[in-house]
């Protein structure tokens, strides 16, 4: 299987000055900015795609009867991948007898549903890279042969569409297929809702009583992504959390705003590897994801009314504890149970016997994932994170604060700069309160150490930006012993996590010669904490003796 090259880190486009500049998607007087596409995708079975056609809401807003048209779009690129290594696409669609030519942005990290986009119109399917004009279009592609490009696939859909609520959001129902220039092919069933007027929370209010009304699924991939994929043989990808956009001069809200996009994005990009269960870093990213944005509710939680930061809170718990055994199983197989069964593959009685384990305990996480596939495409779960994305984009915090109105709109309004020291402050003494006398600390207070360390972490990385003013040494060194701590407490809560597996596997109704392996199992990893020890008691002297790169007086 060809493996599909990563992408590029992708460029911020805040510091694009040949085009309009914008955060978020929206110019400085809060329309759609230029060359912006702000979109929802979601995506369906087909048969309830066509369920939508007698939608009461879209009956009421939508009353207008669609325009159905086929559209055909090529996409092309260099043998090499160029463009799609600088996270960008360039496509030439067909509809009817117009041609045109799109360069299209990945979204970045914190702007939400924002994309940009460059259309100009061609003569043919061929493309013309001399008919764009536009020059940050021209930035985003960076230098290519026009000579080398080749065409990777085509999309054929059905597409119907009709505006919504006057013209205010476009609702397009994409029927059709990908298909490569190999003979791949996929299907197409997907709802796209694009704004023209208003906030994106309209399109989250609108996809939540669509979803009310059919069964639909978040999906952020663009059909560029999901060609690209098929093109190459690559399953469902991962990815991992990008940076968060801050800028010292943001609000504490503009700050939650941001971070709280950023984590819906990482988590919706990350849901079909994890669905798909074809790689343990689909699981692995949802569950960071949800945490990320569980810490995201609890850092902000001075401007947040109880009763919705637990509603969401509660929700987010939901689908992580539904991951979690299916995590628990992957780190077990691949972290603990296969640097064993490498160590014995020349030994053939003790070979017999992990593998023998490693085939029920594979069972249990077949069953696991099961579960999961259960609760994350359970008809409740789509709805609550379009709620989710609705309460963040509508900032319901102030909207629906109640008696609470005031309170939250002097934090709201408040420098994120000064925030975000106070904030880091009272979790930095937090772990050191936590890992005091560390080296006597039982397995429970290490735990509690790991967690005080997580949260420290996920705060770090969020208000990242503001600290990185020209020289981000400080940051970096502060961070990589953060991470190191939390790894180190890490194994040594896996190896505990795995007594527990382990029970469960011995009493499994057939466990052959898995008892003795997992006896075996334990005892490798038990030895191998205990020479772990010293560095993780070194590098707890190191992170102490650090500064905070954030003491600049701010106090609490």
């Amino acid at each position: 299987m060809t493996r599909l090259p990563p992408p590029d880190t992708v460029t911020d486009t805040r510091t694009d000055k040949s085009d309009t500049a914008t955060r978020g998607g929206f110019d400085t007087d809060g329309l759609v900015a230029p060359n912006t596409e702000i979109e929802l995708k979601l995506t369906a079975r087909r048969e309830d795609l066509a369920r939508l056609a007698t939608s009461a809401t879209l009956a009421v807003r939508a009353p207008t009867r669609p325009i159905t048209r086929l559209i055909e779009t090529s996409y092309f690129d260099t043998d090499a991948f160029t463009l799609w290594r600088r996270r960008v696409a360039l496509r030439v669609r067909r509809d009817g007898d117009r041609f045109t030519q799109s360069v299209k942005a990945d979204a970045v990290p914190g702007e939400g549903l924002a994309r940009r986009e460059w259309e100009t119109p061609v003569s043919g399917l061929a493309p013309n890279l001399g008919a764009i004009t536009a020059s940050a279009a021209r930035k985003r592609l960076g230098p290519v042969d026009a000579a080398a490009l080749r065409p990777v696939f085509t999309t054929r859909v059905l597409r119907a569409t009709r505006p919504v609520d006057g013209g205010a959001v476009e609702l397009a129902c994409d029927i059709g297929e990908i298909i490569t220039h190999t003979g791949a092919i996929a299907p197409i069933a997907e709802l796209e809702l694009e704004l023209r007027d208003g906030s994106p929370a309209d399109l989250y209010a609108l996809a939540r009583r669509l979803a009310d009304e059919v069964p639909l699924s978040l999906d952020s991939r663009s059909k560029a992504h999901r060609g690209f994929a098929l093109a190459l043989g690559r399953a469902a990808p991962w990815s991992k959390a990008g940076p968060t956009l801050l800028d010292p001069d943001d609000s504490v809200e503009a700050a939650l705003v941001r971070i709280g996009r950023q984590g819906l994005a990482h988590l919706v990009d990350n849901l079909p590897c994890a669905l798909a269960g074809n790689d343990v870093e689909g699981v692995h990213q949802v569950r960071v994801a949800l945490r990320r944005l569980r810490s995201a509710l609890s850092v902000f939680k001075a401007m947040l009314p109880d009763d919705q930061r637990d509603r969401h809170a509660a929700m987010l718990a939901r689908l992580g504890r539904a991951l979690g055994s299916a995590r628990d199983w992957d780190v077990f197989l691949t972290e603990l149970v296969a640097p064993v069964a490498c160590a014995f593959a020349d030994r053939t009685a003790w070979a017999d016997r992990l593998a023998t384990l490693t085939e029920l305990a594979r069972r249990h996480r077949d069953q696991a994932y099961q579960a999961l596939r259960a609760e994350v495409t359970a008809p409740t779960t789509t709805p609550a994170l379009l709620a989710f994305a609705h309460w963040i984009e509508a900032r319901g915090w102030r909207t629906e604060a109640g008696e609470d109105t005031a309170a939250v709109v002097r934090t709201a309004d408040r420098p994120v700069a000064g925030f975000a020291d106070q904030l880091l402050g009272r979790r930095y003494r937090r772990v050191r309160r936590a890992g005091a006398h560390l080296a006597k600390l039982g397995a429970v207070e290490r735990h509690e150490l790991r967690i005080a360390l997580k949260k420290l972490r996920y705060a770090i990385e969020f208000f990242r930006a503001l600290y990185d003013q020209g020289d981000d040494r400080a940051v970096r060194r502060f961070l990589k012993l953060t991470v190191r701590l939390q790894d180190a407490l890490g194994h040594f809560n896996d190896v505990a996590t795995a007594s527990r597996l382990l029970s469960t596997l011995a009493a499994d109704p057939a466990p052959g010669g898995s008892v003795d392996a997992a006896g075996l199992v334990l005892g490798w990893h038990a030895r191998g904490t205990a020479t772990l020890e010293p560095q993780l008691l070194a590098d707890w002297k190191a992170f102490i003796d650090q500064p905070p790169f954030w003491d600049r007086g701010g106090g609490d």
